[in-house]
């Protein structure tokens, strides 16, 4: 992994980004930071009216920072751990707050890859204070709610 890996990461969310149009900034630090999480494509996720009605709130909140990530950027080119936020590349580790958001029960498989790189326990008895606190949302979740 290491320095190759995270240049390989910069250099595809750089020409991500630079094709990008924002009409309103958010803010990357706050004393609140929440990583917003679409377990899918990047273009699926920017292409979700959820997703980024989601993320247009929070970045409104003052005091809150807000990150996407995406596990896969590009078709058929899944991310390695470690994961970096899209925005900053921070570690996602270092978050607050991540927050799920899951048009598609297709979705879920992701979780466990990204529990384990980051050394969550997947059962919430075993968290403690050091963990994130872990949100769901989305259109999976709201259909099928015991999941």
């Amino acid at each position: 992994m290491g320095l190759k890996h995270r240049f390989d990461y910069e250099s595809v969310t750089n020409k991500l980004k630079n094709s990008e149009f924002h009409y309103i900034n958010s803010k990357y630090a706050g004393s609140l930071s929440i990583a917003l999480i679409y377990p899918n494509l990047y273009s699926l996720g920017m292409s979700n009216l959820g997703y980024l009605t989601v993320h247009r709130l929070i970045s409104s909140i003052p005091y809150v920072g807000i990150e996407r990530f995406f596990p896969a950027l590009q078709p058929d080119t899944p991310l390695e751990t470690p994961y970096y936020s899209f925005e900053t590349g921070r570690p996602l580790g270092d978050f607050n707050i991540l927050m799920f958001s899951f048009s598609f029960e297709g979705d879920f498989d992701k979780i466990p890859g990204i529990f384990a790189s980051l050394g969550l326990p997947v059962l919430a008895k075993d968290r403690n204070k050091h963990h994130p606190l872990l949100i769901a949302g989305g259109a999976a979740i709201a259909s099928n709610p015991d999941a």
